[in-house]
């Protein structure tokens, strides 16, 4: 059985009598007060717009999840009733998008090849039951294509027109975050990972630290009793990254140790730790992510104590940007325009290694500017604004108002890290550091795992258990947050 300590998470449905045949997918939700009042979030998808699905006992004719379909006089684009909303779809569009034949078009790739005007619809008709129902569509072409009703919704908010809400992809979607006294870390037990790993825990530690409505944060407890040697402190053969390999089925492998070795931190009261490679960390570690130096940082950090304590740090970064955006919305824009050169030089490594990344402090979805993707910060290594001069003041006053309210109180987690001690964490929107070291020696020991192998982890178990909705064939372009949401409405069919 799992043991889910502290989680927080709550699957609800409506009364029977609320709704005549239908419920509304309510999602785990990750309890936690909002910074302006305590509102609790549901996970939402990531643009804005929660599905709601409408389903039917057997037997009753009534039952499609599309409720009625126009064409436009000119055949170039439909508009679709769902039982929830209203879209209007490009003709061309549903035609490029349809996968009857596959996702890879091997016969021929026309979909950006074609030079002729787009295709009209030239007839529609929808059928099927609940989340079976299909959409068929044929174009003047002479393709014809068999859309399923769930799968379009999914895409709806991307790609349609939506009828009386045309404004929701143009805000800034910021993700849910914490304050330092509402959260309490979940927990998974180490006997939950090994030796085997179900694919409910699996997907629930994927939720909990990668999913933007959840905190980005996991302690793993009851871990093996610990055996510190030279070899231990070194890294070697490290427990942290054999945990990481058996939740993401890889780690980091950094070009300068082996794939199994963490890196370790440590702080010393004399020489006895000089053979480390981070050795006499003892100052004050500024909340940050790791990895600002390289252009593609990991996206999952591990931290595993081994010996001695410190107080400890994280933050949320979505809460950080919130709280800027009530205190001084001007300052907000900067954060996403305002490149930055983050540098180290390592003389630990022989021979020594030169690293570093421009970047802004927040970088959005590729073609996706109000949909956050990573948050980026490391005072200890950031060097000055790359900004034009006469946007430098108020480029400095943001950066300097984002690192202001990471330091405060109210937005740090302060936490006692003592040997045994695991995090699990997602470097994209979670600040880590330390505020001070209470008992040395003191040695943790640190891994990674870079972000594609972990969405494409995410995606196969994800893909795995949706091909009993819809063929694979439709599921291989599917974004990773659509993806998400519709395994949490095949969930929620399953146990009705």
């Amino acid at each position: 059985m799992e043991t889910w300590s502290n989680l927080g998470v709550k699957r609800t449905s409506l009364p029977s009598s609320s709704l005549n045949h239908s419920w509304l997918l309510e999602v785990p939700q990750f309890q936690y007060r909002d910074i302006v009042g305590d509102q609790e979030h549901a996970v939402n998808n990531l643009f804005g717009m929660p599905l709601e699905l409408t389903t039917y006992a057997l037997g009753e004719k009534s039952s499609s999840h599309i409720t009625d379909v126009r064409t436009s006089p000119d055949g170039e684009s439909l508009t679709v009733e769902f039982h929830d909303a209203t879209f209007t779809f490009h003709s061309q569009w549903l035609h490029d998008s349809q996968m009857d034949d596959g996702p890879y078009k091997e016969k021929i790739a026309d979909t950006y090849t074609n030079k002729n005007s787009f295709v009209q619809i030239q007839n529609t008709s929808a059928s099927g039951c609940g989340i079976k129902t299909t959409l068929e569509v044929s174009w003047n072409d002479g393709k014809t294509a068999r859309i399923p009703s769930i799968w379009l919704r999914l895409y709806a908010p991307l790609v349609a027109r939506h009828h009386g809400n045309e404004t929701a992809q143009n805000t800034l979607q910021i993700p849910k975050g914490w304050l330092a006294d509402t959260l309490v870390i979940p927990e998974i037990a180490y006997d939950e990972i090994f030796p085997e790993i179900s694919q409910e825990t699996t997907l629930r530690i994927y939720e909990a630290i990668l999913h933007e409505s959840f905190p980005g944060v996991l302690k793993v407890t009851n871990l093996p009793p610990l055996v510190v040697n030279d070899s231990q402190r070194k890294g070697e053969n490290a427990l942290v990254a054999k945990v990481l390999n058996q939740i993401f089925g890889t780690v980091f492998w950094h070009p300068r140790r082996t794939q199994d070795s963490g890196y370790p931190i440590a702080s010393h009261s004399d020489k006895r730790g000089t053979f480390l490679p981070n050795y006499d960390t003892s100052q004050c570690l500024l909340p940050h992510t790791d990895q600002s130096f390289y252009y593609m940082p990991t996206r999952i950090d591990g931290l595993h104590a081994l010996e001695g304590e410190s107080e400890n740090t994280f933050v949320s970064c979505p809460a950080v940007l919130q709280t800027l955006q009530e205190e001084s919305p001007e300052l907000v824009e900067p954060l996403f325009t305002t490149p930055l050169a983050f540098g180290r030089r390592t003389h630990m490594y022989s021979p020594p290694q030169y690293q570093a990344a421009t970047s802004t402090t927040i970088t959005t979805i590729p073609g996706l500017p109000n949909h956050i993707h990573r948050f980026r910060w490391h005072p200890h290594i950031v060097g000055a604004l790359l900004s034009p001069f006469s946007k430098f003041p108020t480029a400095l006053l943001a950066h300097r108002k984002f690192q202001e309210i990471a330091s405060r109180d109210t937005h740090q987690l302060k936490f006692s890290f003592k040997p045994g001690d695991m995090y699990l964490f997602d470097n994209c929107k979670v600040l880590h550091g330390r505020d001070r070291v209470l008992a040395v020696p003191r040695t943790c020991i640190g891994h990674s795992v870079p972000e594609q192998a972990a969405v494409d982890r995410w995606r196969e178990i994800l893909t795995a258990k949706l091909m009993t909705v819809l063929k694979e064939s439709w599921l291989v372009h599917v974004p990773l947050a659509q993806l998400y949401e519709l395994d949490k409405i095949a969930d929620a069919l399953q146990t009705q």
